[in-house]
């Protein structure tokens, strides 16, 4: 059996509806619709679309477990953008190839800066060296009763250092509980993991990144960000 028909067989896409084409005028030759419910041309984009899937699962911004997430999204743009299908300007091999090309592109963004915020947003145990050699966690500088005593000598930018996660501490603290529950699950998990413990799709988590951006920059820590 071919992996076309593999593909197709073992995965069930999303159910398409009639989709409206593009036409041109009857006396034109060649092809002119992308019509989805055509079963060669179905079949086209659920290969393609499962092949480009398999590429990103495979990069180390995803995992295997996202694929068929992954395979669906790419397929529904398809869906979605059929209308816009020109004849003249290209074969519907190519046009649902540039299709899923540049929504995998926009994934693969959309996943690397969700991982950059996870990181900006929630780095509370990253090391800084103190004065002493020794290093400490920024979250340990930021007690007022009890402040690490290695801590009392401190270079100018080792204050900085201590004031920002002073300033983070803060705004973390005033984060509803399912921002500060995003927080600390990024603190361990990737973005895909942590949308997949917790029942959330992962676009609706970086939707929350977005968010957490906003409000550290609305909180004076731009160079944080």
């Amino acid at each position: 059996m071919s992996d076309a028909a593999e593909d197709t067989r073992q995965w069930s896409p999303p159910m398409i509806r009639p989709v409206p084409s593009c036409r041109i005028a009857a006396d034109d030759p060649g092809p002119s619709t992308l019509d989805l419910n055509d079963e060669p041309t179905r079949t086209l984009a659920i290969r393609m679309a499962r092949h480009k899937a398999r590429q990103l699962a495979a990069r180390s911004e995803f995992s295997p477990a996202d694929r068929e997430d992954l395979a669906q999204e790419l397929l529904l743009h398809v869906i979605r953008r059929a209308p816009k299908f020109d004849p003249s300007k290209g074969s519907i091999q190519a046009f649902i190839a540039t299709l899923i090309a540049r929504r995998a592109a926009s994934l693969l963004r959309r996943e690397m800066a969700a991982k950059r915020d996870a990181h900006q947003c929630c780095s509370l145990n990253m090391l800084i060296r103190a004065d002493d050699g020794t290093r400490v966690e920024l979250a340990s500088t930021i007690t007022e009763d009890a402040p690490d005593p290695r801590l009392f000598k401190r270079s100018r930018h080792s204050q900085h250092r201590v004031e920002m996660a002073s300033d983070i501490a803060t705004v973390l603290s005033r984060l509803p509980d399912d921002m500060r529950q995003l927080c600390e699950r990024l603190k361990r998990e990737s973005l895909s993991a942590a949308a997949r413990s917790m029942g959330i799709p992962r676009s609706t988590l970086a939707t929350r990144l977005s968010k957490l951006r906003k409000t550290f920059a609305a909180a004076g820590l731009d160079e944080y960000l």
